[in-house]
């Protein structure tokens, strides 16, 4: 399975919801703040999104503005994983 936008959305969405405990649906450009993420669920969401992408952060990408909301984190996302990432199932 290629992944595309949607996917990506769809599976940042579900590690959102296990990290902030949050079971509603989170907007793209909504401040993550507002759901609960705090200095330490983002580091739970910065080792879960690196374990589920297989991926690795810089020191210099660990700025809270590059994980604030999810249209963020998408962007982060398929910089690091590339067109052609696709999901192991």
């Amino acid at each position: 399975m290629k992944t595309n936008m949607n996917t990506i959305d769809s599976e940042i969405s579900c590690i959102l919801k296990e990290v902030l405990k949050y079971e509603q649906p989170i907007t793209l450009e909504q401040d993550l703040y507002q759901y609960g993420l705090d200095s330490i669920k983002i580091i739970a969401l910065i080792v879960q999104l690196e374990e589920h992408f297989n991926i690795t952060f810089d020191d210099n990408e660990l700025l809270f503005e590059n994980f604030s909301n999810k249209i963020d984190i998408i962007a982060r996302i398929k910089e690091k994983v590339g067109i052609n990432y696709c999901l192991l199932e």
